[in-house]
């Protein structure tokens, strides 16, 4: 129970932390963020807004790849989801973004790389997988009195995060 009510607790903070898109585009261009030639996967648990990692990567590198694609992994409640059902969807979301939502059912072990390389040639991109640079944000949680669960729960939340198995 502590580790759902944390968990969503968490997904709500990180939501209102998030950028949207056409605050974020605006950003590169006010910010003059350079975009190399080069080819960025983002990992982004939410399928809507800016990822945290994006953001901070353009904002303190003042970098971002020319083509980026943001893949969400997300889980159904099966066993098993066929590889011809696998690559849900691919968003152009302009400017060299792609969005890529990938489904597995429960007893499957993600395949992101291969994922990516679908996408890409569903797109129009011939992709290497030794020229992809992959991103992947982590979440640290500080327990305080502030918090939405009290001192003693959430210094329980903390003990299962950083014991859980990383992303």
């Amino acid at each position: 129970v502590i580790w759902i009510i944390g968990r969503s607790n968490l997904g709500e903070y990180y939501a209102s932390r998030s950028t949207s898109w056409e605050v974020f585009k605006q950003q590169l261009t006010d910010r003059r963020v350079l975009r190399p030639a080069t080819v960025g996967v983002f990992m982004a648990s939410d399928a809507r807004g800016v990822p945290p990692m994006m953001v901070h990567q353009a904002e303190r590198i003042r970098a971002m790849p020319e083509t980026v694609m943001l893949v969400t992994v997300r889980f159904d409640h099966v066993p098993w989801i066929p590889p011809s059902e696998r690559l849900a969807e691919v968003t152009d979301l302009g400017d060299g973004f792609h969005r890529v939502i990938a489904r597995y059912g429960f007893m499957q072990q993600p395949k992101v790389p291969r994922v990516v390389l679908t996408a890409g040639k569903r797109i129009g991109l011939t992709l290497q997988p030794s020229e992809l640079t992959y991103y992947l944000g982590r979440e640290s949680f500080v327990g305080s009195r502030a918090g939405k669960m009290g001192p003693m729960t959430e210094s329980i939340f903390g003990l299962l995060t950083r014991n859980a198995m990383p992303a």
